[in-house]
């Protein structure tokens, strides 16, 4: 997994590449507390270079979303992984009118077996 920061005016990006798995949430973690608490302006998470995310993953970024935007910032995921984008749904993070948004968020195929 690679995190890759860059400020572009008042909007902090985050390159996200690789895989996110269970065995990285602490760097995740560690990564978000030292870059993303203290920003209060509006957040891009570009996650087109993201593999693979399991569920554990899924569960802590939902975690971090959520403590970002309760520190009153704005959030857009973009290319976020289906996993992601359908729990942030179902947890009724994606309401009309609120911080948080998916730009181009991924549909996998399902498996062929």
């Amino acid at each position: 997994m690679k995190l890759r920061p860059e400020l572009d005016g008042d909007r902090f990006i985050v390159r996200m590449e690789g895989e996110i798995d269970s065995s990285r949430c602490d760097c995740l973690a560690h990564f978000w507390d030292h870059y993303l608490d203290e920003t209060l302006g509006d957040v891009w998470l570009d996650m087109s270079g993201v593999e693979e995310m399991d569920a554990q993953s899924v569960a802590v970024m939902v975690t971090l979303l959520r403590r970002q935007l309760e520190a009153g910032s704005a959030v857009t995921l973009e290319a976020a992984p289906q996993m992601l984008a359908h729990t942030l749904y179902k947890a009724g993070e994606l309401r009309e009118g609120g911080r948080l948004s998916l730009v181009e968020p991924r549909t996998e195929e399902p498996y062929a077996g």
